[in-house]
Formats: structure tokens, sequence, C-alpha cells
């Protein structure tokens, strides 16, 4: 996870004021990692690193590092609640979340290391984390880790299939997802509103853009402040007036990181 413009706001507030802010939420972050008996890697800045399933096996690591993360966002809107009452600065944090293999292990020099993971696989988790600013979403998660946490918590959260991705520094593309919220805190609408996106979404991938955009507007009908659908709307303006060439796969390539 990583706290969305905060070079920016050291920069505008005192540096005693940022720690006590910074503090208070990394200390409510913690404290939803440990709920679910995930480890704590490490803080890097504002970031927060977790894993799980090691040392300790857990056979639902993929669920539980969902959990984790919708407990996060929940424990963030009562800050920003309470900050806001106080009339200080209103933090907000994207998450990214990835599973596969990995090193696993102590890491460093012979005096001084850490307990952490190495490998592709986590860099695609730090690449999907930023992937959140192009779409205007909070949590993005990878098609491996939507199936084992299905598998694992059936009918537990609410995932929508957001877009084909080729992150950066990568050549191949990877099917990301968005978790939207644990299921039984949504309704029909929610549920609408992923069915007509999703549509909207078959039909971009086969370079349907002029039908894509109809659905895409339906589910700003239902949401108004969607942001992937408005996202891909501008996408399907740009690709109308841009065709893209033959065999074309749908594929984003991502801006930020």
């Amino acid at each position: 996870s990583d706290v969305e413009g905060f070079t920016t706001l050291s920069e505008q507030i005192p540096p005693d004021e940022v720690s006590s802010i910074l503090n208070e939420y990394l200390s409510k972050m913690v404290q939803c990692i440990m709920q679910t008996k995930g480890t704590l890697d490490k803080f890097i800045g504002d970031a927060v690193m977790a894993l799980w399933n090691a040392p300790a096996a857990q056979e639902n690591h993929a669920a539980l590092a969902c959990e984790t993360a919708l407990l996060m966002m929940k424990e963030l809107n009562n800050l920003r609640g309470k900050w806001e009452k106080e009339e200080r600065p209103l933090l907000n944090a994207r998450i990214g979340i990835n599973s596969g293999e990995m090193v696993v292990g102590n890491m460093g020099s012979k005096e001084i290391f850490d307990y952490t993971v190495l490998g592709s696989e986590v860099n695609t988790a730090a690449r999907l984390e930023p992937l959140n600013k192009d779409f205007g979403t909070r949590i993005i998660v990878s098609e491996a880790t939507r199936v084992h946490a299905e598998k694992s918590c059936p009918e537990k959260f609410v995932f929508r299939c957001l877009a084909r991705v080729v992150l950066k520094g990568r050549k191949n593309y990877l099917e990301v997802h968005e978790l939207i919220d644990f299921r039984n805190d949504k309704d029909g609408t929610t549920f609408e509103l992923i069915k007509q996106f999703e549509k909207g979404l078959d039909l971009f991938i086969n370079a349907e853009f002029i039908e894509a955009k109809t659905f895409f507007q339906k589910a700003l009908e239902i949401k108004p402040d969607d942001e992937p659908s408005k996202i891909y709307i501008s996408l399907c303006d740009y690709h109308k007036e841009n065709p893209p060439p033959e065999g074309w796969k749908g594929i984003y390539f991502q801006k930020s990181k």
C-alpha cells in the first residue's frame, strides 16, 4: 500500500505534524495486518509491505490479503472522518495485491538482514499499487489473487474485471481486477454496475468501441462517479479516432509507476 500524494503533503505541513499523522495511519494499518495474522515486512516511507503464508502456512492467504486490504480502507475512512473534525490533512491510500511463488527468508548482509520476500511476483504487486492511479481505483489485485481468494473463500468478495495490462518494465499482459468490497456489504446496484461494465470491457477488447461505450455509459448512469467507466469511455473515443492494429487484444500499457 502507498499513500496518495504523500511527498506533496510532506512539503506543505511541518515535519512534526507529518510524523504524527503518518504514525497514526500506520498504526491502524498494522492492526489490520495483525488481525488476519499477516507478516509485516517493512515500512518504506509511507508505504506498507506485508505478506501471508510465511513464515506459517496459510491456505487461504490470498483471501486474507484481500480481507486486510478492505479492513485497511475501512480504517482509513474512519481516520479521515476524525482528521476532518480536527482540520488535519486527509490521507488516501492505494493497494496492490499479487499471489505467486517467491523467495522468502533472511536477506541482507552478514551483519544486518531482514526477513523478507523477493522475486518477480513481488515486483508485480509493487506495480499493481500505482496502477490504481490510471483507473481511479483503490485496490487492484492480479488474476492469480482473485482466483485463489474465490477458491478458498467463495462468495466473500466482490471483484470487477478491470483490464488487460502490460505493467511497467514487462512484456506480457496480465489480467487485473478491482477489489470492491465484501459481498455482504453490497446490494444489487453494485452487481448491475459490474455487469454493464464487464459487457463494455468484452466489447472493448474485441475493438467494438461504439458498442462498448454505450455499456460504460450505462455503468455511469448507475454510478455517476465510477472512474473506470470514465476512463474506458475516453479510451473508446481515442481508439475510434485512432484504430488499433490488426490482432489487437485490448491491452492497456501502464502509465504510472
